[in-house]
């Protein structure tokens, strides 16, 4: 069952999602072109990732002022009122990047939130990366070695790493035993052991009509 703040982010990716298709507004990040020669000099990798941190304040912003209307106009059509700022992070590159984030209310008092801080503070890609990584190999310990591209950057250390590991483990073991296996046409299946870690670990795998394989 879902939190209630987990429900509220939600439905607030799920209204400036209804908002960019109704509006289309456009998001322009200018850079001066020193400054991407700049970044360029320490590779492509730097700009990308700089260039796309921008971006995504640039749309938060956007989605701020949609919400209030103009600074010191008080339009009638105005959903929110500006009410404070204060620390937060968005997920950029597998990394969380602190940022301040805009805070704003709704005319009686509740908080209204941001439908793209929300988007950009989801860290499952987050924990896909660290999953698929850590298979390949790469350790805890030499994670935040390997992975840190913003001086500011943090939640890659060797627990929060390993932290997220063990919950994108969880989620793929769930999504594994619970996807529908009705629709498959097989035409064999092929049980096997094979030992990992001191114990004997069974396999079956169903071959379909079409020779594809699905791990059961």
């Amino acid at each position: 069952m879902k939190k209630p703040y987990q429900i509220a982010a939600g439905r607030a990716v799920q209204r400036v999602r209804q908002w960019a298709e109704e509006k289309n507004p456009v998001v322009q990040l200018m850079l001066p072109m020193i400054e991407i020669l700049a970044l360029a000099k320490r590779g492509a990798g730097e700009l990308v990732r700089e260039a796309g941190l921008r971006t995504i304040l640039l749309a938060i912003q956007q989605e701020a002022d949609a919400l209030t209307g103009a600074l010191y106009q008080h339009g009638p059509d105005r959903q929110a009122l500006r009410w404070s700022r204060e620390d937060g992070f968005v997920v950029v590159d597998g990394q969380k990047v602190p940022i301040e984030r805009r805070r704003l209310r709704s005319k009686n008092g509740g908080e209204v939130r941001l439908g793209t801080y929300e988007l950009f503070q989801q860290t499952r890609t987050l924990e896909d990366e660290v999953w698929w990584k850590m298979l390949r190999g790469l350790t805890t310990r030499n994670y935040p070695l390997v992975r840190r591209s913003f001086a500011q950057a943090y939640g890659i250390e060797k627990s929060a790493t390993s932290e997220r590991f063990i919950q994108a483990s969880r989620d793929k073991l769930k999504e594994l035993m619970e996807r529908p296996l009705g629709e498959l046409k097989l035409c064999a299946i092929v049980i096997d052991g094979t030992p990992f870690k001191g114990r004997q670990m069974m396999a079956a795998i169903g071959v379909g009509n079409d020779g594809k394989k699905t791990v059961l």
